[in-house]
């Protein structure tokens, strides 16, 4: 009797704590379970993901893995996008586009048949609610259109950074429909599009082609890369081994060479040859300047003997500056400076011989597939990403364009032009070989090139999307255990 006070008060506080200790363990337990539902209504049943926003191969691809790995794969096409309401008084930005097939929804938390015709698209219900349409109405999904070479390298395209599709809300999905779907851990509800890959694809000119590959079953991401690779070829890296006039040339539908790639190239036979052709703005001298022209770096005949501060040009550009051996050339040119911003360099070179406009001095193949310009016929049509100043193109640079296309007007040593115009996307635009052996030739090269690239060089590999969900859903367990400490620090205090 004389202690029952301090007894009363241990019980009350042993009864406290108790309290602090459950509720802290059920809030822990109840966050994390939430978490993890919401995790899993993000990645319904993918376990692994490819997904490279940059580059897009073979949607084909799916069907080989699949029988390869006997497992469900989903090709599907990920494209950033804005949408508006038919009125386009309602704007939403940072939607996400997603152009998929029946296999898509296979893999959902729950498996549905959700069967869109090409002018139709689902909505996530925020997606929905922000827009305020219902099943029928029209909205306006506008989508960056895709470009192979990246909006940031020198040379981009500027040509048609959007498409927008007019669509008919087809259904607002459910969390069990991938209303949800996203690849990465976001706690804002998802602002979905989801619409057929065919139709996608169709708008941004990617027929037949994907950025992400969904994975199901419970293969390794190991394994599964490996089997990637195994069926991945050249063309899934946007590469394309043609034939010219003995030789053949490995080029890229990204104007540059990845440099993993241009390395692999150059080693897959001695005698290869390295190219670096770059669209410059103007070749100077005096007071006379021909604008926009292509300039190679290649060690070749033409520049046998120059030293890093030569440059060899050719008969027209020689008649057009009234050039002769000696004189000094001013090259301008862009270069991608500091926060990508585009800065404009120079640099002068000695004219040390003049070469005529035959053989590889006049060859077109030289300058690579720039989009926005090697496929305009009138230079005047020309958007190669740059700041292109329309209006000094003369009738005679038309006629050289007519006549020779590409074909550069001056050229350097290889090291001298990658000194210049060295970037992070490459400092090859093609490597070229002496053909001797047809399709054995080709076989050959392909194979050299190949096994001297790996998933990670080209940055294509499965990681394993739902072990990475769970794993970050988990750490809810630190909530329970601060609010224990935290609350406990307090009983201390109190008593």
């Amino acid at each position: 009797r004389y202690y029952c006070r301090e007894h009363l008060g241990t019980l009350l506080g042993a009864i406290l704590a108790a309290a602090i200790l459950t509720g802290a363990l059920a809030v822990g337990d109840s966050v994390r379970y939430s978490l993890r539902q919401k995790a899993l209504a993000r990645i319904g049943k993918v376990t692994l993901a490819l997904t490279s926003p940059g580059r897009f191969f073979r949607a084909s691809l799916a069907d080989g893995l699949a029988s390869d790995l006997k497992a469900p794969i989903a090709p599907i096409v990920l494209l950033p996008a804005a949408a508006t309401d038919s009125n386009g008084e309602l704007r939403a930005g940072g939607v996400q586009a997603l152009g998929v097939d029946e296999r898509f929804f296979a893999l959902a938390p729950k498996a549905s048949n959700i069967e869109l015709s090409a002018d139709s698209v689902v909505l996530s219900p925020a997606l929905a609610g922000q827009l305020k349409a219902r099943v029928g109405d029209e909205v306006v999904l506008r989508v960056d259109k895709p470009s192979l070479l990246s909006r940031d390298a020198p040379l981009s395209t500027i040509e048609d950074a959007t498409v927008a599709l007019r669509l008919k809300v087809a259904k607002i999905a459910t969390e069990n429909e991938f209303a949800e779907f996203g690849l990465s851990a976001n706690q804002l509800p998802a602002l979905n599009a989801i619409l057929p890959i065919a139709a996608l694809r169709k708008a941004v000119g990617m027929e037949e082609r994907a950025n992400a590959l969904l994975l199901g079953g419970n293969p390794d991401s190991v394994a599964a890369t490996s089997a990637l690779w195994a069926r991945w070829t050249p063309d899934d890296s946007g590469l394309e081994l043609r034939e010219g006039p003995r030789l053949l040339e490995l080029r890229t539908k990204r104007v540059f060479l990845d440099p993993p790639v241009g390395e692999a190239a150059l080693s897959a036979q001695p005698n290869s040859q390295g190219v670096l052709t770059y669209f410059v703005n103007g070749l100077k001298l005096g007071s006379k300047e021909t604008p926009y022209s292509a300039v190679t770096a290649i060690d070749s005949p033409v520049t046998e003997g120059l030293t890093e501060n030569e440059v060899a040009v050719n008969t027209w550009l020689a008649e057009d500056l009234g050039a002769k051996v000696g004189d000094g050339l001013t090259v301008r040119y862009w270069i991608v400076g500091q926060q990508r911003r585009l800065e404009e360099k120079t640099t002068t070179l000695r004219i040390k011989r003049i070469v005529p406009l035959t053989g590889e001095a006049a060859d077109p193949t030289l300058m690579p597939d720039i989009p926005g310009l090697s496929d305009k016929k009138n230079c005047r049509d020309w958007e190669p990403g740059v700041p292109v100043d329309l209006n000094k193109i003369r009738d005679k640079d038309q006629a050289y364009w007519d006549k020779y296309r590409g074909a550069p007007k001056a050229f350097l040593r290889l090291a001298a032009g990658q000194k210049l115009w060295n970037n992070r996307f490459g400092n090859l635009t093609a490597v070229r070989y002496p053909a001797g052996g047809g399709e054995k030739d080709e076989k050959r090269i392909t194979a050299c090139v190949m096994q001297a690239l790996s998933p990670a060089s080209q940055g294509v590999f499965f990681v394993p999307l739902r072990e990475r969900a769970l794993a970050a859903s988990s750490s809810a367990t630190d909530f329970g255990v601060l609010f224990i400490g935290f609350s406990l620090f307090l009983l201390v205090s109190a008593l």
